[in-house]
């Protein structure tokens, strides 16, 4: 039997990959901006290379985006020389004669907020070496908007399992090149006294499943305690706590010095306190839904991937969700959408939150916050309506 072969140029298999990768990195805040910084590194970086083409190129780019520019070639003696040239670099200025394309400003209105471009009678004149980042703004611009619309229809697409799964490995291939743009911390400091009901009330699934594990065992192995000791230093538990916590709970069952020599090191290095004394950041959903699964013994990765439906309904009832949200959650699961899953549960257990991330440690951050300013709320509605 002869299998077909489809081959695909090489523009077209851009264009696919570019679509897949704004399709995969949508969803969230983070996500978005991460895409959208690297594709117009990209976007510009295809425009300088070819210098002969390079006017010709952006030109046609803005007029495709329906910018009309007049090109005005202005002299040193132009009574208009100084404004226009006034933002502009000093060996720039010394030229003789200068290029500009006049366009009107308010099909342009993300170049007048940078204030750069001299603006007289309603048109906004930009020196043709400034084309290029001109253009990458203005595509930029668009693909914010590209990327709003295809969040709206991305779980409709990604439902099919075989995309699914495609996004996951592309999600997965990401995490690896280490990004964490999301900066929120915890109001208030992490006591470590109070570890085991912040796990109750406000850890994600995973976390979760680890410290129960490790409760349970007095032990994690690798992968797990990988996963924990970094969750646990994302959410704020400084270097100090940490090294307290894991000796409380290992010490049950080894001596101290086993612990000193088996374990301590990784915990600093964790926490860029040995080796090359990187700052290692927490596991995003990706990354952990793309490590090897766990085995026996094992309580690393996502249990909305992991765990079985029966097993998994048993996780859930923790949370106390509705009828409705326990449904909502089980179908994104059972349809391969494990990021979607956590999200759903997010949004049950923190009605108009904040965005939870991609991360375990930004669901527990915006979980905490949440519920510990909803707390402060209903404490000032009872002094008011008492006062």
């Amino acid at each position: 039997m002869v299998k077909e072969v489809v081959i695909i140029d090489i523009e077209m298999g851009d264009r696919i990959a570019h679509f897949m990768f704004r399709l995969a990195f949508c969803k969230t805040e983070e996500q978005r901006a991460w895409f959208l910084k690297y594709e117009a590194k990209l976007f510009l970086k295809r425009l300088l290379m070819d210098q002969e083409e390079l006017n010709d190129n952006v030109l046609m780019f803005l007029k495709k985006s329906g910018k009309n520019l007049e090109k005005v070639i202005v002299n040193r003696d132009s009574d208009n020389w100084e404004n226009l040239t006034s933002t502009l670099k000093e060996d720039i200025k010394r030229s003789e004669k200068m290029t500009f394309y006049a366009t009107d400003f308010e099909s342009v209105n993300s170049l007048l907020a940078t204030r750069k471009y001299f603006l007289k009678g309603g048109l906004l004149y930009i020196p043709e070496y400034e084309l290029p980042y001109c253009a990458q703004m203005l595509f930029k611009d668009h693909l914010v908007k590209a990327l709003i619309h295809t969040m709206s229809k991305e779980a409709d697409i990604s439902s099919d399992p075989r995309i699914s799964r495609l996004l996951t490995k592309i999600r997965g291939w990401q995490s690896t090149h280490g990004y964490s743009s999301w900066k929120g911390k915890v109001e208030g400091k992490i006591n470590l006294a109070e570890l085991d009901l912040l796990a109750k009330q406000f850890y994600p699934p995973c976390a979760k499943v680890l410290h129960n594990g490790l409760k349970a065992n007095s032990h994690l192995k690798h992968d797990g305690r990988m996963q924990y000791g970094l969750f646990l230093k994302g959410i704020g538990l400084t270097l100090e706590d940490s090294i307290t916590f894991w000796r409380t709970e290992f010490t049950k069952k080894i001596s101290s010095e086993a612990f000193q020599k088996k374990y301590m090191y990784n915990i600093r290095h964790n926490y860029g306190a040995e080796g090359k004394r990187a700052d290692y950041i927490p596991w995003s959903c990706t990354k952990i839904l793309n490590i090897t699964p766990p085995t026996e013994g094992q309580y690393h990765g996502c249990p909305f991937k992991t765990y079985d439906s029966n097993h998994l309904l048993g996780l859930l009832r923790q949370y106390k969700l509705s009828e409705n949200d326990m449904q909502v959650v089980m179908k994104a699961k059972n349809t391969f959408q494990y990021e979607l899953a956590c999200l759903k549960l997010f949004e049950a257990i923190n009605p108009n939150a904040k965005n939870a991330g991609s991360s375990p440690h930004a669901f527990f951050v915006e979980t905490f916050n949440y519920h510990r300013q909803k707390k402060q709320n209903e404490k000032k509605d009872i002094e008011d309506i008492g006062g």
